[in-house]
């Protein structure tokens, strides 16, 4: 249904629309398989709960969800506190790394959402983020 839906709206193959990318997540690894299995050619996240931070302390877990078929893992932002070598495994393995959620109304330690993200962004190398508030990104 997933590519059907895709291909619908010209997003697949080489009729999809360049302005117009598209990333795939999940939170669940068999739904990432299921998706790896259709080789839809697109980039599929696998999303990572924080309630899950002590599964993702090592990187043989890392590479289990790469061999699932993962491009990119979407953490959320306190399972890289808690492992801030995912980053690293994630990179040398070729996946992305994309962690959630940065809000202004939730900033932890940080005085503000843009510290907070320029944190993560510069301190900690992850490749992008996802965000409430896009107005307030740390360019650099």
């Amino acid at each position: 249904m997933v590519a059907g839906i895709l291909a619908k709206n010209q997003l697949l193959g080489a009729s999809a629309e360049p302005k117009t990318p598209v990333i795939l997540q999940t939170f669940s690894e068999s739904s990432l398989k299921k998706l790896a299995a259709l080789h839809l050619g697109l980039p599929v996240v696998l999303l990572l709960e924080a309630s899950d931070a002590d599964q993702w302390g090592s990187r043989e877990r890392v590479a289990a969800a790469k061999a699932a078929g993962a491009t990119g893992l979407g953490p959320a932002k306190a399972i890289i506190d808690r492992h801030p070598n995912l980053v690293t495994w994630a990179h040398e393995l070729g996946l992305t790394v994309t962690p959630y959620t940065f809000r202004s109304s939730s900033t932890g330690r940080f005085p503000s959402v843009r510290d907070e993200m320029a944190y993560f962004l510069y301190e900690r190398d992850v490749d992008a983020l996802f965000t409430d508030n896009p107005d307030q990104f740390p360019r650099r």
